[in-house]
């Protein structure tokens, strides 16, 4: 049979569609092609649609099964088992089974544990702990503040005689004399610092700083503004004409020169 599809004209219009590769010839490749070609249309075609036909057929199969069956089936247990059967035995266990026991163990635990542990507690433990805080604990703390009293007052009075008393008198009668005329004396040193800070200050300004500040307007200010000048004039003035009318010019003779050999020698270039 020929292949008349490598010959057919592409449709106008459409989108054109990419060469498709050349397939190999010779006898070879003949004899296995259509050996190949019939096995699948006689083997794979069928097998592949009875299996497409299954897998429908499952979806079908489930959808009923679920949608028809199952779903009404499951819906109605749990209206009849949960709804109608569990929901009430479990709301009557709890009122009539549970709360009844929940009650009894709690008349029992009150009674037979708390009520009994809470007498143990009091009468065994809180009264003779009251009694052994007033009676033995309370007084001896008490002797014990008062002792701590005494010889805190004792310290106090030991300390003030051999420690304030000494430090007062030393402060009063030595410290402080020396301290004000400490302070008197750094006061007159001061005083007698700045005037001779002042003076000093009053001869730099006027041996060093009115001189130099002289110099500067008369002769610096000046001088620097003429040599400015003539700078000016000598040589930036004349580097800009020759910049102007002799650099510039050469310059650009030069870019026409080289364009013209350029273009004499390789031809106009392309238009930008």
């Amino acid at each position: 049979m020929a292949d008349y599809s490598k010959n057919r004209a592409p449709r106008p219009g459409g989108p054109a569609q990419p060469p498709r590769p050349a397939e190999p010839e010779g006898v070879v490749y003949q004899l296995f092609r259509w050996p190949a070609r019939l096995i699948a249309l006689v083997v794979v075609v069928p097998l592949q649609l009875l299996w497409q036909l299954v897998v429908v057929a499952a979806r079908a199969l489930r959808a009923l099964l679920w949608t028809w069956t199952l779903r009404p089936l499951l819906l109605g247990l749990k209206w009849l088992g949960w709804d109608r059967f569990l929901v009430p035995l479990g709301h009557q266990l709890w009122r009539w089974v549970c709360v009844p026991v929940l009650l009894a163990i709690r008349f029992l635990w009150h009674y037979l544990v708390a009520v009994p542990v809470r007498f143990l507690v009091t009468y065994l433990l809180l009264v003779p702990a009251r009694w052994l805080w007033r009676c033995v604990l309370l007084p001896v703390l008490r002797a014990l503040a008062g002792g701590l009293r005494f010889v805190g007052r004792a310290v106090a009075w030991v300390l003030r005689i051999l420690v304030v008393v000494p430090v007062v008198r030393v402060w009063r009668v030595l410290l402080v004399p020396v301290g004000l005329a400490a302070v008197d004396s750094l006061r007159f040193a001061g005083r007698v610092t700045a005037a001779i800070c002042r003076a000093v200050g009053a001869v730099l300004h006027l041996v060093v700083v009115r001189p130099v500040v002289g110099v500067w307007r008369v002769v610096v200010l000046p001088v620097a503004r003429a040599v400015a000048r003539v700078w000016q004039l000598v040589v930036v003035a004349p580097t800009r004409w020759a910049n102007r009318a002799l650099w510039q010019p050469v310059v650009r003779a030069g870019r026409e020169v080289r364009r013209d050999v350029r273009r004499a020698l390789f031809g106009a270039g392309p238009a930008r």
